[in-house]
């Protein structure tokens, strides 16, 4: 037996050594492999450069007119670059200066495709009007010019054409300018299409020479010399770290060689001991079977007791098999809970007497457990983790017992949830008082028309009408702290996005969770009159006026405006609101308020103001970028939201702007045509405001709905208004929402109601 074993010994001994020396050898051509490929990385850059310089050479000299091979060279170089970047990244740590290197040659390498791409552009502009210029000629040719002027054009497209294959010589530029401004000078004595033509052909003659002055440096400026500093540099630095990388894993694979005759002697004293441990195997084979007999007689003696602790666990235990039927081993309070089951039953048999649904989802979940397609953790996960028995809540997991089944564990957390209840409810009454003392006279409006929108939803028959409402009341409850009431809606949204049917007891549901977080505020929202909004520069205005001996009626018409209600009060409301917004969402914001000193009658304008969180909640979860995407983009880490209102003529402006992405009009459109609208006889704005169409990848608690630009523009509409979108890719939106001037209301048209006693809770509210 021991000469076996020490024959097994030195076997396993020669095939680890040969093994660690295989490993060895493989690793020299690996890294002779790395090494080759960095370098043909490094020559292949360097040839992509020389050949982007020679481009540039044929482009400025004109022997080359299109700018297709300068942008495929430019974007095989960068490539190049990030492919060298990687190649390198296993050595960096031996020499850190390389990383430094190799992001320095990847950004003058991103340098130049940016200085082509403003190449192109230019050089599209300039392109385009040298084709223009025969075109204008021959126009002029077929118009009634005279022939002196036929013949001064046709020099000057020929000094144009000259200048562009010269651009570089100074006096075919003036030579061109000088006959451009003769050509002006006598442009006068032409009249008709002529003269039309004429200026458009001047016109473009002086573009040629623009452009040619900004695309040139642009030219000039592809070819960066830093590229063929940096691919020496970094080729150089490489070969230092790759050889200070071999050499430190050539010790490594010493020492491992080292440790392998260590393994081998180890395993010669294991074995040793194995033999011993053989020996006296047999003896405790007969040691442990006469311990198991007695083990045996012991468990008939502890199965009653474990019965009596299982009668006395506080929480329900039940063992269920493979196919979910229940098994005997049950706790006293899993039968006190849910009843005795019947022989046989399965467990979701035995909880739909008290918990139809869950049971439902039980049976359900099983089957996948069953059927093996996931992993069994996953499957248990599946599983409904709540039920309902008796009036109780009881919270349900899952152990898999080995091939046994599984063991259900039911707890009584009726108490826990109740208490969960209560911690949110006190929350978030302490953040409605919040908010309360910020804006006491905002969250008063807010909980009016909340009050309205919650009626309105259980008389509103509509889908489409329905959705936008409940988007409302989601994003002005979420931005005041209403979270639960936020939460609801959400679910409401959703249900109708499914194209599932609302019944009345989910409407009534929303209208009561409403009512009782209204009534716990009941305390803090009595109020007695409406405050009136005087500002010291009213003031100063009132007085100079009375100095002056304005007419009565011009005073009174003053003093009444001041029931109206400011709109800088709805703007830095409105302010507020997109701070609290951005916040979550790790974006920073610059707010411009600019509300020209007018003012509004408040109730009548309430549904329009609410329906602006729309606009805000886009602007900040579609429009404004993370501050390190907008550093990249060359914009200030904050974004800017400007918020605007104003009288021009006879309109009333409210503006909402930023300087974000913009919108994505393609991206609309065709989302438009999956969802089966006709976008060929639609424009831009239409799209924009179709119910239930959004640009947004992903639907988000904020946005994505599809609902807000809807439930917006039908807000703007009941005040005869209408509302514009100016956007531009990149640079930012703007949307306008004009109404007629006369909406605003005035001292003349001042309601009744706009001075009486107003409480939010009544019974309407």
């Amino acid at each position: 037996m021991r000469s076996v074993t020490l024959r097994l010994v030195v076997v396993a001994s020669v095939v680890i050594m040969v093994g660690l020396a295989t490993s060895a050898w493989l690793g020299r051509d690996r890294g002779r492999a790395e090494h080759d490929a960095v370098l043909q990385s490094v020559q292949r850059a360097q040839y992509l450069h020389h050949q982007l310089k020679q481009l540039v050479l044929a482009s400025r000299f004109g022997l080359l007119r299109r700018y297709d091979p300068l942008v495929s060279a430019v974007a095989e170089l960068e490539q190049e670059v990030v492919q060298l970047q990687h190649l390198t990244a296993d050595v960096v740590a031996y020499e850190p200066e390389l990383e430094g290197q190799v992001a320095a040659l990847k950004e003058a390498a991103h340098t130049q495709s940016l200085q082509v791409d403003r190449f192109k552009s230019s050089n599209a502009i300039l392109r385009n009007s040298l084709s223009y210029l025969p075109v204008s000629l021959r126009a002029l040719q077929q118009s009634e010019a005279s022939s002196a002027s036929q013949i001064r054009a046709e020099g000057i497209v020929r000094l144009v054409l000259t200048y562009d294959a010269n651009s570089s010589d100074p006096s075919y530029k003036a030579e061109l300018l000088r006959s451009v401004d003769l050509g002006e000078r006598e442009g006068g004595a032409l009249s008709g299409d002529a003269a039309e033509e004429w200026t458009l052909l001047l016109r473009h003659a002086r573009m040629v020479v623009e452009q040619h002055e900004i695309s040139d440096p642009l030219l000039d400026a592809i070819v960066d010399s830093r590229l063929d500093q940096g691919l020496g540099q970094v080729w150089a630095t490489y070969r230092l770290a790759h050889e200070r990388s071999l050499w430190l894993a050539r010790r490594a694979r010493l020492g491992v060689l080292l440790f392998s005759g260590l393994l081998a002697l180890l395993l010669l004293a294991v074995v040793a001991g194995l033999v011993d441990l053989y020996r006296t195997l047999d003896r405790r084979v007969r040691d442990r079977t006469a311990a198991l007999d007695l083990k045996s007689r012991q468990l008939v003696v502890s199965s009653g007791q474990m019965r009596r602790i299982l009668d006395n666990v506080a929480h329900g235990l039940a063992m269920v098999d493979p196919d979910g039927v229940v098994l005997d081993h049950r706790s006293r309070k899993a039968d006190d809970w849910l009843g005795t089951p019947e022989p046989g039953a399965t467990l979701w048999a035995w909880l739909g007497h008290n918990d139809p649904s869950a049971a439902a989802w039980l049976e359900v979940g099983w089957m996948q457990l069953v059927d093996g397609l996931m992993p069994p953790e996953a499957a248990l996960a599946q599983l409904p983790a709540r039920a309902v028995a008796e009036g109780r809540s009881l919270g349900l997991t899952y152990q898999q017992v080995g091939d046994e089944g599984v063991l259900v564990v039911f707890e009584d957390i009726t108490a826990a949830l109740a208490q969960a209840k209560l911690e949110a409810e006190r929350k978030e009454a302490m953040v409605l008082f919040e908010r309360l003392t910020e804006d006491r006279e905002g969250f008063l409006e807010f909980v009016r028309e909340g009050g309205r929108m919650v009626r309105s939803i259980r008389r509103t028959s509509e889908r489409a009408a329905l959705q936008r409402v409940l988007h409302t009341l989601k994003g002005n409850s979420a931005v005041m702290g209403l979270t639960a009431i936020a939460e609801r809606c959400h679910v409401l949204e959703t249900r109708l996005l499914d194209d599932e049917a609302l019944e009345a007891t989910d409407l009534l549901r929303l209208e009561d969770a409403w009512d009782g977080t209204v009534m716990r505020m009941r305390p803090f929202l009595l109020e007695e009159r409406r405050p009136l909004h005087v500002y010291e520069e009213d003031v100063g205005a009132l007085v100079r006026e009375l100095r002056a001996g304005a007419p009565p009626a011009d005073l009174v018409a003053r003093i009444s405006s001041w029931a109206m209600e400011p709109t800088r009060i709805r703007l830095e409301r409105m302010a507020s609101q997109a701070e609290r917004m951005a916040g979550p969402l790790g974006k920073r914001l610059e707010i411009e308020v600019n509300d020209s000193g007018l003012r509004t009658r408040g109730a009548t304008w309430a549904p329009v103001w609410a329906s602006f969180v729309h606009l805000l909640r886009n602007a900040m979860d579609h429009g404004i970028e993370l501050p390190g995407e907008r550093t990249r983009l060359g914009k200030p880490a904050a974004g800017r939201l400007l918020l605007t209102t104003r009288r021009v003529d006879d309109w009333f402006d409210i503006v909402v702007s930023d300087d974000g992405r913009g919108i994505h009009w393609d991206k609309l459109r065709q989302r438009a045509a999956a969802m089966g609208l006709q976008v060929e006889t639609l424009d831009d704005a239409e799209l924009l405001f179709a119910n239930g169409l959004s640009s947004k990848d992903e639907t988000t608690r904020m946005s994505g709905r599809g609902t807000g630009m809807a439930a917006l523009q039908e807000a703007v509409a009941s005040l005869g208004g209408v509302v514009t979108v100016t956007s531009t890719p990149g640079q930012g939106t703007e949307f306008r929402c004009r109404f007629p001037a006369a909406a605003m209301g005035g001292p003349g048209a001042l309601e009744r109601d706009e001075f009486q006693e107003q409480n939010p809770i009544s019974e309407e509210a």
